[in-house]
Formats: C-alpha cells, sequence, structure tokens
C-alpha cells in the first residue's frame, strides 16, 4: 500500500512539473527569435566585405551555409548596431571600445582597427549579441556611441 501511495504522488508531482513547464506565463520571453522583414534581402557588397573580414576562409562553412546564422548575422548589421554622436552629457563612463576583444577566432590576422562610423565593423568585436540587455560602447577619445540592441524574441 505504502508503494502505491509513493507511486501515485510521484506521478502526481512529476505530471505537475510537465505542466508548469510548459505554461506560457512561466516563459516571459520565448526562444525564438523575431526577425523584421529586411532579413529576407540578400547581403549587400558592404555587408559581404565586413563578413569576409571577420570570418575569412570560413565564411561560408561558417555563415553561408548556415540559414540560421546568416540570419542573425543580417539581423546584426541592419537592424541592431547603431553608432550616433553625443553632444548633451557626460559619457566618461560608459565601456571604451577599446576593451572589447577583437573577434579574430576565424581570422587571426586581424588587428584592432581604426574607428570610423561610416565603415565600422560590429563583426569584428567580441560584443555579447546574444545579451538580453542593451550594450552601449563608446569609440575611444570619441563621442560617439556604438549602441546594440537585444535580439526581439517571441
Amino acid at each position: 500500500m505504502r508503494k502505491a501511495i509513493i507511486f501515485l504522488l510521484i506521478l502526481i508531482f512529476s505530471s505537475f512539473g510537465a505542466v508548469i513547464a510548459q505554461n506560457d506565463s512561466n516563459n516571459q520571453k520565448g526562444w525564438i527569435t523575431q526577425y523584421p522583414s529586411n532579413i529576407d534581402l540578400p547581403l549587400s557588397q558592404d555587408e559581404l566585405l565586413k563578413l569576409d573580414k571577420a570570418y575569412g576562409d570560413e565564411l561560408k562553412s561558417q555563415i553561408l551555409n548556415r540559414p540560421v546564422r546568416l540570419k542573425d548575422i543580417k539581423d546584426i548589421l541592419r537592424n541592431r548596431v547603431f553608432i550616433y554622436k553625443e553632444n548633451i552629457k557626460d559619457i566618461s563612463k560608459i565601456s571604451l571600445l577599446s576593451n572589447v576583444a577583437i573577434f579574430d577566432i576565424y581570422n587571426s590576422k586581424l588587428r584592432r582597427p581604426i574607428f570610423r562610423k561610416n565603415d565600422f565593423n560590429p563583426l569584428l568585436y567580441n560584443f555579447n549579441f546574444f545579451s538580453k540587455t542593451k550594450q552601449i560602447y563608446r569609440a575611444d577619445n570619441t563621442n560617439y556611441l556604438i549602441v546594440i540592441k537585444p535580439r526581439e524574441l517571441k
């Protein structure tokens, strides 16, 4: 009799756990990335150059042959990284771009580039693109801020 009660309790609590795990109210945000419609457009020449600089010979195997990674990269380049000049407030407490490591896993010849707003390549830096919070960095010795928005999840 005692074994039957223990078995029944295990069955009830395991079922209860499964119901809680599938309840949407416990998952504030899902795991599915919501991409804007511009992700469906092909890569531009500028984007291909940025990808080639960051991934070198591994571009095809690491990005172009992986549709989900390609979508993530397009989202980063097109929708999530913004650069603007801040002239109003003191920005000296914002983390410096020079404190971010260079992402040289696929291209060991990479050197830290000089910051230029018009040709900034965020793929050359080891930013946490999967952070759930907005990140802000200041380009050294400038008033330019680099803002990285978090991914939009369903």
